[in-house]
């Protein structure tokens, strides 16, 4: 049978919406955490490294990463980002056994979160405004931001942004909160098809909650 409508496919422009970068998809995973879920969002399971920690919902599973882009090891670096989804989306989006872009992959539904230390970012002196602003001119391609407004992640000042797809990402929804800590920049995140989005939104906003820096 033949399709009635092919998706789009993105274009390199388009795929720098969110904060995380394509290497972190592609990243070497050699550790991977399976729970044991059931669907109650205050079912928890507490994550600790050497940079922060949180509590993650039961129904959620997620991946660690090093700056190295492994998790962690004796040889590796210490871990500084973790890739998350619901475990209906896990197995696509967070394991990425193919490699392929997650944006596509939420065409028809999906949630996606990472929060991580952000490395990529150089200014070793930035301010917090400074940082945002490099974020939102640099990083969120085709997302039309709906608000901005000052908040608190882990006793440090933060700011939260939310938007919306436009054009050929119209189908996702998007949230970040962007906090220095130590003049370290940290970007938690949360991006999901419109179908989707209120049904985990309550997860990662409980999440953000519980996020604690180690250091």
């Amino acid at each position: 049978m033949t399709p009635l409508y092919k998706r789009p496919k993105l274009t390199l422009h388009e795929m720098r919406l969110p904060l995380f970068l394509v290497a972190t998809i592609s990243m070497a995973v050699s550790v991977v955490v399976l729970l044991s879920f059931d669907s109650k969002v205050n079912g928890i399971t507490n994550v600790n490294n050497t940079y922060f920690s949180m509590k993650i919902p039961e129904n959620w599973r997620y991946v660690e990463h090093s700056n190295m882009g492994m998790a962690e090891s004796p040889s590796m670096g210490p871990v500084n980002l973790l890739a998350l989804a619901p475990v209906d989306f896990a197995e696509s989006l967070v394991v990425n056994k193919d490699k392929e872009s997650p944006y596509e992959k939420m065409f028809n539904g999906g949630a996606y979160s990472t929060f991580r230390q952000d490395t990529d970012y150089s200014n070793k002196n930035s301010t917090l405004e400074a940082y945002v602003k490099h974020r939102i001119n640099s990083l969120i391609r085709g997302v039309n931001l709906t608000s901005q407004q000052d908040t608190i992640v882990g006793n440090e000042k933060a700011v939260r942004v939310e938007g919306n797809g436009i054009n050929k990402l119209m189908n996702l929804k998007y949230i970040a909160y962007l906090v220095l800590h130590d003049k370290d920049p940290y970007y938690l995140e949360y991006i999901a098809n419109v179908k989707d989005f209120q049904k985990y939104l309550p997860h990662f906003e409980q999440m953000v909650k519980t996020f604690k820096f180690v250091k």
